[in-house]
């Protein structure tokens, strides 16, 4: 399985990243938040089986570059999905997502990777 880290990538979009405190998405803040999970597109994580057939609740790490970087992928915009399942056990949700310049951003990194590429953890 090929895989990507992309640590950098929190760091240049800490003030882009919206969040209320409890998982879900609220108005940008300027306050400084911390998330780690992998990267998805909200479309995809709306379906739950992402076209590529990554179970999006069970198991996004096996959602692909190429599925992200689908036409209708990148009009819904990006986010981070992370475990809130107990231990041994998953289940993601949403933690974050990116306002429109960090969802632009997202979609021009993905447009420079491999497209194979799954596993994307921030």
């Amino acid at each position: 399985m090929l895989h990507k880290v992309v640590p950098f990538l929190a760091l240049l979009l800490q003030p882009l990243v919206q969040a209320d405190g409890h998982g879900g998405a609220n108005e940008t803040t300027s306050m400084v938040h911390s998330f780690t999970g992998y990267l998805a597109d909200m479309l995809c994580t709306r379906l739950e089986i992402a076209p590529d057939a990554a179970n999006m609740i069970l198991n996004p790490f096996e959602h692909t570059v190429r599925c992200q970087l689908l036409p209708a992928c990148i009009r819904s915009g990006y986010g981070l999905v992370q475990n809130i399942g107990s231990s041994g056990e998953n289940l993601y949700r949403v933690a974050a997502t990116f306002d429109e310049p960090g969802s632009d951003y997202v979609a021009d990194l993905l447009m420079s990777m491999d497209s194979t590429i799954n596993n994307l953890r921030v």
